[in-house]
């Protein structure tokens, strides 16, 4: 599942665009996009990946689960 975070979807630092996908990202740096790592059972590729950040919508839910989890 896609783990959904609290955190606006902001660039990270040093962030550059690349040419051929300047609608992909930086359109959706802003307070209505949430990140989310990892990846659901529908994710390909390096989608898979624990590491991966990606956006969502707030309202967005498809495939997104949760964890309990607690600071120690």
């Amino acid at each position: 599942m896609w783990e959904w975070l609290r955190d606006d979807f902001q660039p990270l630092p040093g962030f550059k665009q690349h040419p051929l996908y300047q609608d992909y990202s930086a359109p959706f740096f802003d307070t209505q996009h949430k990140i989310m790592l990892g990846g659901a059972w529908a994710s390909t590729g390096a989608y898979a990946s624990p590491s991966c950040r990606n956006w969502f919508r707030r309202n967005f839910h498809q495939h997104a689960g949760f964890r309990i989890a607690k600071d120690t």
